[in-house]
Formats: structure tokens, C-alpha cells, sequence
């Protein structure tokens, strides 16, 4: 090949890769633009995902609004949980640092719901759940609060005890006539629980004598009393008499202990109306008996005294 030819097959050879350059480039940029959006798209159209957070965090994370939100969906039968989370953390599950929000003693309760590290982690860790992450942090509270209520969060009651009662209260529940339709655990608090209350005073299984809980001043707190009147009423109607919440559900009031409890509502109502003021007829009737047998007495007392 001569010189003059060589160098016609250089400038052929940069021609050829300018010309694929300049087709292809175009495409390189529509590709970039449209991935992500199909992406988007294919999300939005799949509805809200669900929170995962693997590492670090997005800066949506940090916003109070939206991990109240958050709070809100995961919690949408249990408002009081929304409270719990406002007093606990402010809704945070991160320090400005981008670390996982510490607190209390020693900086061992972690996350939006202040989670006890040193007694939870290995138990959330089992059931797949992350409390550094906000999702994983949210699932293990709502697994908490399933099988134990609020009592874990107890320590800040202070805080979150009136609102809570004010906002289970606007429930429709209606517990002056007796109705039972929530699964109630120790630490809870709700309506029903002053309901469970007064049927087990009125049917003998009286939670104390006085103070908070006797006869008269029932409760909406499903505390140490009435975990105990609760066990005594299972082990009667052959419910539960020995294990857990966990296995038997023993000390935990579910859709068996719930009918038991209305059917004894109901058999003490029935008493009760049995056992009404009788009418005067039966009064004076009930008089006129007593009369005959008073005097029946004197006239046996008489004739044994030989009068």
C-alpha cells in the first residue's frame, strides 16, 4: 500500500467512527433519559412501595411529616401508636449525623419508637426486622404492640396517656352497653378495657377492693389486676389455665374469652332483672307469710312455757 493510500484509509477509518459516533450518540442520550423514567413509571403504577431502607438514609427519612405518615399507615387501627411515636422520638428514626436516633439511658432505645437495643435486637433480628431502618423499626413495634399493647412504651405515658384517651375514645365503641369486639393484652389502653373490668367485678372476680380498678372505679388501663382477674375467669371456663399470650393465650383476651365475658354480662343482667323489687301485692303477700310464721313461733314458744 503507498503512502497516499494509507493515509486515505486513516481519514476513512475516522470518518467511519465519527459517522457511528454521531448516529449513535442520540441514542446513548435517550436511553439515559427514558430508563429512569420507565422505572418511575412502573412504580408509580404499582402503588406506594413499601418503606425499605437497606442503608443510610434518603433525605425523606428526615422528615417528620413523612415518617408520620409513615407511623399513621402502620398504625391506622391504633391511633395511640401515632402518639407514642410523637413523644418518643418527634417522629425521627435518624440524627442529623445520618446514624440511627439514640436515646435514653446510655443511648440504648433506638428509632422512631425507641426501641430497647440490648433487649429487642436479637428478638427483631429473628423475625427479620432491622430497628435502625424506619421500616424495620415500625414492624417490630407493631409486632410488640400486637402481642403486649403499649406496655413497652409505659415510661413515657406522661406524654402520650390524655391524648391517647381522648382519641380511643372517639371510637365507636360502646362500652357502657357492653361491647366487646378488640383483642385486649396487658398494657393496653382502651374502652373495652373498663368494660372487661366491670364484668369481671360484677361476676366475682373482683380486680381489688379499692382504688383504681374496684367495683365503681373501672379503668381503661389493662394492667397487673386485671391481667390476673382475666386469668382466673380463662382457667373457670376452661379457656386457658396455663402458658402465654403467646401459646394459649392465656391472659390475653381474645374472641373466645370476649364471648365468654359478654355471656356472663349477659347471665348477670338476667339476674339482675330476676332479682328486681318486687311489686306491693308481692310485698304485702310476702308479709302476710312472715305474720303467719311469727306467730306460729309465739303460739310453740306459749305452749312450751305451758302459758
Amino acid at each position: 500500500m503507498t503512502g497516499k493510500e494509507e493515509k486515505f484509509s486513516f481519514f476513512l477509518r475516522i470518518y467511519a467512527f465519527g459517522a457511528v459516533y454521531a448516529i449513535s450518540a442520540p441514542i446513548f442520550v435517550v436511553f439515559a433519559v427514558l430508563t429512569p423514567l420507565h422505572y418511575a413509571v412502573a412504580e408509580f403504577a404499582s402503588g406506594t412501595p413499601e418503606i425499605v431502607v437497606e442503608t443510610g438514609a434518603t433525605s425523606s427519612l428526615y422528615d417528620s411529616l413523612f415518617i408520620a405518615q409513615a407511623v399513621r399507615t402502620k398504625f391506622a387501627d391504633a391511633p395511640v401508636m401515632e402518639h407514642v411515636a410523637r413523644c418518643e422520638s418527634e417522629f425521627r428514626q435518624f440524627s442529623d449525623s445520618g446514624d440511627p436516633l439514640r436515646g435514653g439511658y446510655g443511648g440504648n432505645m433506638v428509632g422512631v419508637f425507641q426501641i430497647y437495643d440490648a433487649v429487642h435486637r436479637i428478638d427483631a433480628e429473628a423475625l427479620g426486622f432491622d430497628i435502625d431502618t424506619l421500616d424495620g423499626n415500625l414492624s417490630y413495634a407493631r409486632h410488640l404492640y400486637d402481642y403486649q399493647g403499649t406496655n413497652p412504651w409505659l415510661s413515657s405515658y406522661s406524654c402520650w396517656g390524655d391524648s391517647a384517651s381522648s382519641v380511643e375514645n372517639t371510637e365507636d365503641i360502646n362500652a357502657e352497653n357492653q361491647t366487646l369486639i378488640s383483642d385486649l393484652a396487658l398494657g393496653m389502653i382502651h374502652p373495652e378495657v373498663r368494660t372487661v373490668q366491670k364484668i369481671l367485678n360484677q361476676s366475682g372476680f373482683i380486680l381489688v377492693a379499692d382504688g383504681p380498678g374496684s367495683p365503681g372505679n373501672e379503668t381503661d388501663k389493662f394492667g397487673a389486676l386485671t391481667l390476673a382477674a382475666i386469668k382466673k375467669f380463662q382457667c373457670r371456663e376452661n379457656i386457658a389455665c396455663d402458658g402465654d399470650v403467646y401459646s394459649t393465650g392465656y391472659g390475653r383476651v381474645g374472641p373466645a374469652t370476649r364471648a365468654a365475658l359478654l355471656r356472663e354480662a349477659s347471665r348477670d343482667y338476667e339476674i339482675s332483672v330476676s332479682g328486681a323489687l318486687p311489686s306491693v301485692v308481692e310485698l304485702e303477700d310476702s308479709i302476710a307469710r312472715l305474720t303467719k310464721i311469727v306467730f306460729e313461733l309465739q303460739t310453740k314458744i306459749a305452749l312450751a312455757n305451758g302459758l
